[in-house]
């Protein structure tokens, strides 16, 4: 029989606090504010942009969103939508969001991210992210609609 990956995990605190990670994301992107947005970010973490290039440990990763928030954020909005959230163990989540970035009437963009969150001493810690581009933002959809997490 073929297993599954994820366990069933109806812990609304667990919940509750892996999506306030993501708030503090977009909190920190609107202040323009790359510590407030690396909070959550693991020493040795490993994201890959929606272009492709790929930062490993959290300095590389700092620097990066500290270049790209005060030299490219200015007069864009972020919305970060948590579509799912998935248990490989208790303190191990697989999380699916949506942004949606506005930079002006009619630009907007949007990306899919799948993040690998950890439990460590009551916080949870981002160790890994890809993100990828969206071609066309589907017409259903808006990340200011009430979430859909399961």
């Amino acid at each position: 029989m073929r297993p599954t990956g994820l366990i069933d995990n109806s812990d609304k605190r667990a919940r509750s606090e892996i999506t306030s990670v993501f708030k503090r994301l977009e909190d920190g992107f609107h202040q323009q504010d790359a510590d407030i947005f690396d909070a959550h970010f693991s020493r040795d973490a490993v994201q890959v942009t929606a272009a492709g290039q790929r930062m490993t440990g959290w300095d590389a990763i700092h620097s990066y969103h500290k270049e790209r928030l005060e030299g490219h954020a200015h007069g864009l909005h972020v919305a970060l939508k948590v579509e799912s959230i998935g248990f490989l163990a208790p303190t191990i989540a697989i999380v699916h969001t949506l942004q949606e970035t506005t930079a002006g009437e009619g630009d907007v963009r949007c990306n899919s991210g799948t993040w690998t969150l950890i439990e460590r001493a009551g916080k949870w810690w981002i160790c890994a992210v890809q993100q990828t581009n969206v071609v066309a933002l589907p017409s259903e959809w808006s990340a200011h609609s009430d979430s859909d997490v399961r």
